[in-house]
Formats: structure tokens, sequence, C-alpha cells
């Protein structure tokens, strides 16, 4: 009997784009996820979309299947409270800032704003028809709005219930005939929204019960009312009557949520721990959730009534299948995975929520003054210094055991002083990145470190509530200020260094003198704290950054104000100056371009999807490098008003740099963080990546050089239609081999199909297909493919004739066949020494012999045999290593693992990168090149054809960056990287150095970096979460993009980092000896 699977949707849904969506622009989204507790969680009428509602003042908005974030929805001042979304798809919040906004979720335009309440509003309601709002709190009155003239229709009486906080619950009929209001006292009252009579109230017979808030919820039938309440029961009952029908379930505490699923069929109530779910018909519980999300807030059906979708205190929406309890999905982001470095306050505490607050708004960057390099802190533990035009970190500074938060250049730019979250001050040189001096006087995350202007002292401040002055070359604190419930968020000394201006956490700005820190002067005229204090050019003059929406210039001496500049909302964190203009920046995200004398506004640029938190111009002020809070950089040019490039740093190792016209260069790390987003379409960067992919892209564009390709990313995509793909398989009745069926819809323009067998490509092109048309214009293409034990990801992809790809779907086949233990081929070249003497290495032997003796060791236990392969010096010929290839070709099953270790040089000409084999005479002369080396053309070919689904390549050679980008593909531009490779075959690459970089070795290690990094990571050291005495591919990779970096930095001075990308699954590359003896 055949084993049919059906066929399943892309994972990524596309949709032909309407007219208004087309003319939306094309944005590069990071996905960040929410930073504080998830309030709130709704899903759009046809269930594509997710809404989730924050603490930290957002709303976002999700693909509900791919998890993916389409758009940040800001204009709150405080947590979101609860959402409501009509059928138009707009969506109502309530917020603890007493108003409730509704919005266009297309555009996140806000299109109306109620007046403002007098107390918090907890809950906000569409009617079925859109036009009528219901809006509650706090106050003792529910209201009644026609949103889109502004009318207050109604208002009615409520007990609104304050001691835990819930105010009212809301929930209108699906018909709009009743609404049904959760009061405290366990009530529940039901109006006829015609005649607003009220219909019934439940509500205990006898006593009152103070701090027992009601919930309900209509089924969509709008037949029966489901009531909630603390401390009561959950009972459902008929909606027109009030009849009770069944109790299900009494003594509820800490209720949070009560809905009913689309269907009407099911039924589930909340406490801050459990879900439980019923039967509507039998009564029956019929599941009990137990989400593991530290606190649950609101939980709903999805739109499939198959699962529960559940917003928590763990900052995510998790959702989680009924039947089986298992996690289907969370939708988060960066912030649930990134390196914190150190610095673990928790902002939904209340004790450390304001800490965690003050670091999240810390996040400069710092210009040199000749505009060559950039410096960045908040990555990991270290701070970094970038060269501007290329992209390129070339020096970090590591010595902070947490996060680096502030930092600033000496005078003379020689030196850099820098505050840590752990309290320390640390002095460095800036061209090596030496430590010269650490101060620790602090106990507490620095605030801020300025140096003076003679450069003999530095200012420091910390959340302990200290201000100290440190002399420079003692290193020792020489004065201070100090406070005992107070603490300094900036602190700068004036320019002529006699005094401080400091900025305290309780909105005073002061001034003070620097040796006996006595307070001279108070500078009153902000609201707010102050962020940040910039000095003039003229001795006089200061500005100060506020939280009130103001910059502010002062004359020192006087202590009076002489300009100001206000933001239309929200808090301003960043300045700068230049000439006769001012630059300010903030949580509206846009940058603000001031006439300096006048206060006249003259620019503004758009763009930023976070709040700006740095501002820095270059010396001939042409160029404009914007930074906001979610690391993202933006460069602009100034001459024009347009944004030229945008960069995000994910982590030490990963980061993305894209243009305007959607150009990209990305590492492996950095794509499953960033997608574009055109309205309300997401897609993947990898779907444009044969076209967009532009290594270099930073330095091309500061060169001038353009792209090779005129091509604008967002015109392809008003004009093109991308091929729609589904699959689906049919195993054989031995369960050894598949057919695949693709249909795909849209295909006027198709060019090419790519089909993966667990992330490998398979060699297969559209030709190798069975076609048939099908009545619905779309064509079923199908193939035969051979199946392994386990799992059979099969993952397809259609690109169309501008190589665009569509979304890619997936089946997965799993298999209980009894497969023949699996064998691994291992090919090892190490060339020290080369025909021409001039030519010879030091390590690259010893490093093949050593990764050849640990892989054995490693491997034995995990194959069921091991063939091994290896050629040395002279008998590492090209023609040996391609008759070597040839033999494990024609071993290789599709269950085996092929392991290539390439150790000697490389070298390019004309595009190509060749691995030298022994008898290679020249390094760069193109037709020596072609008879004597190995291209790595030759090698892809030799790639595609093993059929081991299981590949590994590790290459320790000069210019080796350049071999995986020539291996990725036929012609490529040398710095194609290996990504091209990875992605277009599905093996592993891990490659020692950038393309610009050569391989370093050095004697203290007796091995190059990257093959010293590879062999700890084979001996164990790679072995990571969970420690379970096996190595995988991803560990390793992990383990050396750590690692090499490292050792360069300290034996080099200078950061090299290897190339390593993966599309194939992670797999087992060995078990550790340890473990398995």
């Amino acid at each position: 009997m055949k084993k049919a699977i059906l066929f399943s949707v892309p994972c990524f849904l596309f949709l032909v784009l309407s007219h208004k969506l087309q003319s939306q622009s094309l944005t590069l989204n990071l996905q960040k996820g929410h930073s504080e507790v998830v309030k709130t969680v709704q899903l759009s009428e046809d269930g594509r979309y997710l809404f989730t509602g924050s603490r930290d003042k957002t709303i976002k908005m999700w693909d509900a299947e791919s998890g993916l974030e389409i758009r940040t929805l800001f204009g709150h001042e405080h947590t979101i409270n609860n959402i409501s979304i009509d059928k138009k798809g707009r969506i109502a919040s309530s917020s603890a800032d007493m108003t409730v906004n509704i919005w266009d979720h297309s555009t996140g335009e806000i299109l109306w704003t109620s007046p403002k309440a007098k107390d918090f509003l907890t809950d906000v309601a569409f009617a079925p028809n859109g036009k009528q709002l219901a809006l509650g709190g706090y106050e003792n009155h529910v209201v009644i709005y026609d949103w889109q003239s502004g009318d207050s229709l109604k208002a009615l009486p409520v007990n609104s219930d304050k001691g835990t906080g819930y105010g009212v619950a809301l929930t209108w009929s699906s018909d709009g005939a009743y609404l049904a209001i959760g009061e405290d006292n366990k009530e529940l009252s039901l109006y006829d929204t015609k005649s607003w009579e009220l219909v019934y109230q439940l509500k205990p017979e006898n006593g009152w019960c103070g701090g027992c808030p009601t919930l309900g919820a209509i089924n969509p039938k709008s037949t029966l009312i489901a009531k909630l309440s603390e401390n009561g029961d959950l009972d459902l009952l008929e909606l027109t009557s009030g009849k009770l029908l069944k109790k299900l379930k009494s003594e509820w505490d800490d209720i949070r949520s009560v809905a009913f699923s689309k269907d009407g069929k099911k039924l589930l109530a909340a406490d801050r721990e459990q879900v439980f779910v019923y039967d509507v018909i039998s009564y029956q519980q019929i599941a009990m959730l137990k989400p593991d999300v530290m606190e649950i807030n609101e939980a709903i059906f999805n739109h499939e009534s198959d699962a529960i979708i559940v917003g928590g205190n763990d900052n995510r929406a998790t959702e989680i299948d009924i039947k089986s309890g298992e996690v289907k999905q969370q939708f988060q982001g960066l912030l649930h995975q990134q390196d914190k470095g150190g610095l673990l306050y928790d902002p939904n505490n209340y004790w450390e929520s304001y800490i965690a607050r003050y670091i999240k708004n810390k996040n400069i960057q710092l210009l040199t003054s000749d505009g060559q390099y950039l410096l960045k802190g908040k990555i990991g533990n270290v701070l970094r210094m970038w060269e501007v035009k290329t992209g390129k970190p070339v020096v970090e500074f590591a010595g902070h055991s947490k996060s680096v938060i502030s930092f600033s250049l000496s005078p003379d730019e020689k030196q850099i002083a820098s505050g840590g979250g752990e309290g320390n001050v640390i002095i460095w040189e800036k061209r090596s990145g030496t430590a010269l001096k650490i101060l620790k006087g602090h106990s507490s995350p620095v605030f801020d470190v300025r140096w003076s202007p003679d450069q003999s002292k530095i200012v420091s401040t910390s959340w302990d509530g200290q201000v100290l002055v440190w002399d420079v070359e003692t290193g020792k604190a020489i004065s201070g200020i100090y406070w005992k419930n107070a603490s300094a968020y900036s602190a700068t000394f004036t320019k002529d260094g006699l005094y401080l201006i400091v900025a305290r956490l309780d909105q005073k700005l002061e001034l003070y003198e620097v040796e006996t820190g006595l307070l001279v002067k108070t500078f009153i005229g902000h609201t707010e704290n102050v962020n940040d204090i910039i000095l003039s050019d003229k001795p006089e003059e200061f500005i100060t950054l506020s939280n009130d929406g103001k910059a502010i210039t002062w004359n020192l001496y006087d202590g009076m104000m002489r300009k100001k500049y206000h933001h239309p909302t929200g808090a301003i964190r960043a300045g700068a100056l230049q000439d006769d203009k001012i630059y300010t920046g903030g949580d509206d995200r846009n940058i603000y371009i001031w006439n300096r004398e006048k206060g006249d506004l003259l620019q503004k640029l758009e763009g930023h999807q976070a709040g700006i938190s740095s501002l820095n111009i270059d010396e001939k002020g042409s160029l404009l490098i914007s930074g906001d809070l979610d690391g993202v950089t933006k460069f602009w040019d100034l001459k024009t008003g347009e944004e030229i490039l945008e960069h995000i740093i994910i982590d030490k190792a990963n980061w993305v740099t894209r243009n305007p016209a959607g150009y990209f260069y990305a590492t492996d790390g950095a794509q499953q963080y960033v997608h574009y987003v055109k309205g309300n379409e997401a897609y993947l960067l990898d779907q444009f990546f044969d076209e967009f992919y532009t290594p270099q892209l930073i330095k091309k564009t500061f060169s001038g050089k353009e792209t090779k390709s005129k091509k604008n990313l967002q015109g392809l995509l008003d004009k093109s239609e991308l091929p729609e793909v589904k699959i689906a398989g049919t195993m054989s009745d031995d369960q050894l081999k598949a057919t695949i069926h693709l249909k795909v819809t849209n295909d006027e323009h198709l060019k090419e199909l790519q089909l993966f067998h667990n992330s490998k490509r398979v060699g297969i092109g559209i030709r190798d297909f069975k076609k048939s048309r099908q009545e619905d214009n779309s064509t079923i293409f199908s193939v035969e493919q051979p199946l392994v034990s386990g799992h059979n990801r099969f993952i397809v992809r259609a690109l169309n004739n501008e190589k665009i790809a569509s979304a890619p779907a997936e089946v997965d086949l799993i298999t209980d066949n009894s497969v023949p233990g699996a064998t691994c081929h291992l090919l090892v070249i190490g060339v020290n020494e080369y025909k021409n003497p001039e030519l010879n290495l030091n390590y690259a032997k010893a490093d093949a012999e050593s990764f050849s003796k640990e892989m054995k060791a490693q491997s034995r236990y995990l194959f069921s045999s091991f063939k091994s392969y290896e050629l040395y010096n002279e008998k590492a010929t090209k023609a040996n290593i391609l008759a070597t290839m040839d033999t494990i070709i024609v071993n290789a099953a599709i269950d085996d693992l092929f392991v290539l270790y390439f150790a000697g040089h490389g070298s390019m000409s004309d595009d190509t990168f060749y691995f030298i084999p022994h008898e290679s005479t020249r390094l760069y002369e193109g037709e020596a090149l072609r008879k004597q080396a190995l291209s790595a053309e030759t090698m892809q070919q030799k790639l595609t054809l093993l059929k081991a689904l299981k590949q590994i390549v590790f290459i320790d050679a000069c210019q080796s960056g350049g071999s995986v980008e020539l291996l990725a593909q036929r012609g490529a531009p040398q710095e194609k990287a290996i990504a091209q490779l990875s992605r277009s075959a599905g093996v592993h690459i891990l490659s020692a150095a950038g393309s610009e970089q050569f391989a370093s070795e050095f004697a203290d290690l007796g091995h190059g970096v990257f093959t010293y990094a590879l062999l700890e990571a084979i001996r164990g050291s790679a072995d990571g979460a969970p420690e379970d005495g096996k190595v995988t591919v991803f560990e390793m990779k992990s383990f050396i993009d750590e690692l090499v970096p490292e050792l360069n930095m300290k034996l080099k001075g200078k950061p090299q980092y290897p190339y390593t990308f993966s599309r194939g699954n992670d797999f087992p590359i060995g078990i550790l000896q340890k473990e398995k003896e």
C-alpha cells in the first residue's frame, strides 16, 4: 500500500499584491520581537496575521503561518492592554496611556485616537460593523463611540475592577445585537445595542467580592455566552436568557482568558499557568495545556481551531497544538536569542525595570574625526571599531566582562575610554586595542564616560549613584559626586575643564565644580530626564536632549535657555552639530535638521524603524550616520537627503547590509533575523539571492562602483508575479523511494525548479520532471527520488525569468525502512612541499594529518565503516585528486557522509579560484593554472555527482575565502563567498579566511589558526548545548566562528573571520571517545 502525503502550502504565502500595496515601499525588517511581556494576542479575520500588544508600548503584526514579523506599530506611550480587529483589518488598541488608537494595519498609520480618559483603559472592542467602538477600564462607565465621526454615543455604568487591574472586559455578539461587559464582583452585564437597555446582569446573590473580575465570550452564532470569574466559576449560558447550561469548572484563581474557537465547537479558559479546552457540545474537557511562557496573559484559538495562541511573560506569543501539546510556532525575534553581554536585567521585574530601560536606551556609535572609523558597543561584551567605507571590523576592544554601554575618544583620538556593565572604566590604545588601564570604582553599569579637554581626566557616571573623576595617568579617582537616592545618566566637562555638567535620573540638570564636587548651578527647563549633553563649538553654550521631546541650547554662564527644538512626539536621544545646523533624533524614528540660530525645521529624514540613538556627521559634512536602538545603522547623503546604505549588526559574527535598490550582503547567521517587507507581504532574502546578493556592498557603494545590474527590487516586485509552488510525496511500499509532486501556479515565466533533499540540492532540472497541465492552469511536475532512513525533507523553490525565487514549500517523508549503516568517506589533502620550493608552506601537511587523525578517532563509533583517502605533498597531484574523487563518487551512498579537507595554496585568476596541487609552479598565471591546478568549477561538478546527502568541506588555504566563492557558481565574482555553493548545493563549507585576507599561521599553535580551532572543535570543545558527547556541524560552525577571531586578536592584533556557511541539515560528525569509552 502506498503512503500519500497531502500537498503542503508554501512555508511563506505570497498573494498577488493589490494596487494599494504595490505602491508601498520595500523595507528591510529586523525580526526583533517584543522586549517586554506580551499582554494581548488577536488574529485577523482571515487568520493570515497575528497581532501582539506588549508592555514595550508597541503592537507587532506577524505572518501567522511563517512567524515573520511584518510591521511594528508605534504610537502609544504605555503598555498595550488589549487589541480588537474589525473585518477590514483595522486595529483598535487600548493602552495604559489612557487612550485608544485605531490603526491601518497596512501602513501603521493611526486613523483615530480617543479623547484621553481620566484613568487606565483596559479593554476595547469593535462592533461587528466596524463603525462603533466600546472602550472602558478603571472609570465607572464604558463609552460607545462612533469613531469615524468621533461622537460619543452612549455611556454605560459599570463596577470596574481596580483591585486586580482588570477594569472591565468587553465583547460584542457577532450579529452586533449585544454587548457583554465583565465587571468586578463576578458580574457580567448584557446590553441590547439598539436600545442600550440592560438585558440582564449576572452576579452573586449575596455579599460583595471586590477584586473579583469577570471575563466573557460570545460564540460565533451568537447563541451562547461563557462567563469566567475570579474566585468563581466557568459557566456556559444561553446568550439571550442568561440561563445556565453547564458549570464547566469551579474555583478559578488568577483568570486570564475565555474564548470560543472560530468554528464555535470549542471553548478555552485560562488562568496564569494553564489553558483548559472544552468541547462545547458535550461539555467535556478535551485538553489541559501548560505552556512554558512564565505566565499567561491572554489565550485565543488559532484560525483552524486546532491550536491555541498564548501571549506570555516570556515576551513572545506561542502557538500550541491542542491534541499533542507540542509547540507549533513561536512569534519571537532577535531579542530572545541575542547575546546581551551579561546584562540580564529583567524589564518585566519591577525592581529591575528602570535600569533595564536605561541600559536599553543607550546604544551609541562614535565616528572618528577623519570619518574613517565607526565605534560601536553592545556587541556581546566587546567594543568594536569598523572601517566606514568597507564595513570591515579593524580593531576589537575585549576586556569588559559585561556589555560596553558607553565610550568616548580622547581629544587627540589616540585613546578610548569605555564603561562596562560590570562597572569598570577601561582606557584603550585605539590603534591596537590594547587595554592600558582599568579604572575600578563603580559597582554598577557605567552610563557615560567623557574626557577632559586636556586629556588628563575622565568623568564617569553610574547607576550606583556616583560621578567619579579619574586621573588618567594614575588611574585613581581624584574627586566625585555621590548620591544615595539618585544617579547620573550623562556628564561632561565644560570646555575649560573646570566644571562638570551633569544630567541626573531625577530630571535635574546641574553644574558642579570638578575638584570639590560642589553644586554650582541648576538649569531649569526640562520636565523629564536628559539623555545626552553636547558641547557647542561656542565655549559658553551646550545642548541637552531630553525625554520631554525638547533639545535645548543653554548659556553656561547665566544658566538661561537660548533656543528650543521640539519633536512632535517622544524622547530625543541623539544629536549632532554641523556649522549652522543641528540634527536631532529620537523615539519617533525621524531625524530632524534645524536651523541652529532660528530654530526653524529645515528637513526631516525618515526610514528608521526604531528609536534613533546616535547621530554622526563626517568632517566634510556630506555623510550622516544614524544608529537606532535595534542596532541598525543608516548612511545618508546630506546633499540629497537620500539614504544610501543600511547596515544591521546582529552579533559578533553576523550582519547584513542593503542599499535602497534592494541589493544586499549578509552573513549566513544574519538571514534568519532579516527579511524584506512590501505592504503586508514578507519575503526572505534568499528569494532574491541570485540577482541581488552583492558581496562588498559597502565598499562598492563608497568607492562609486555600481552593481553590475541596474535592477530595482521594488520595481521587479511591482511588475513580476512570483510562481507559487506546493509539494507532495508518495512513498513506495518498501519506503526506499518516493515520487515527488510539485504543483506550480503562475508558471508562465518559470525558469528553474530547485529541489533539495534534506537541504542538499538534487542534481536535476526542469527537463528531468514529468509534466502534467491541470484544469486550473497549474502544472504538476513529478520525479522519483531515493529515500534515507528517518526524515526526508524535500524542499522546492521556483525561479522566474528575473531569477527571483518563490517562497519555499516543504514536505517531510518519514521512513522506518532498514538501510545498511552509513560510511564516512574522508578525503584529506595537505601540501607543504611544492615542485617550486618557493611555494613551500610550514603547516599544511601537519594540519591535514592532525585533522585526519582526529576525524578517525571521533567518527569511528558513528559510522559502520570509515574510508580514508590521504594525499600529501608529491602525491597530491591534480590527477590523483580527481581520480580519488571519482572513486568516492562510485562508492558513496545516499546515507553516507563525505568530508573534504584541503590545506595548501589557493590562487585567484580571472575570477576563478584554483586549488594548488603539488606540481603547480606558478600561482598567478592563468594559462599555467588552467593546466596544472584544480579549478573550483571542476570541484563543484564532482561534489554535485556525489550521492551522499551529508557533505562538509574544510578549506585552510591562502585566499581560501575566494575558493568557496568560485566553488559556488560558475564565473562568480571573487566575493560570492561560500554562500553560493552552500546555498545551491546544500553543502556545509567552513573556510579559513576572507577573500582579501590570508590564512594566518602561528608557530605558538603549531597549526594555522583555522585548523587549530577545527581540531579543538572535533576533540570536544564544540560540544555545546546540549552537551551530549557529540559534535555536530552547527556546533562546530558556531565554535569556529567564535574562536578564530579571538585567536587572531590575541596573536595578530586584528580579527580574522572565517567563512562558514550552512544550508544543509545539522548532523553529528563524531562521538567523543571519553563518552564512548
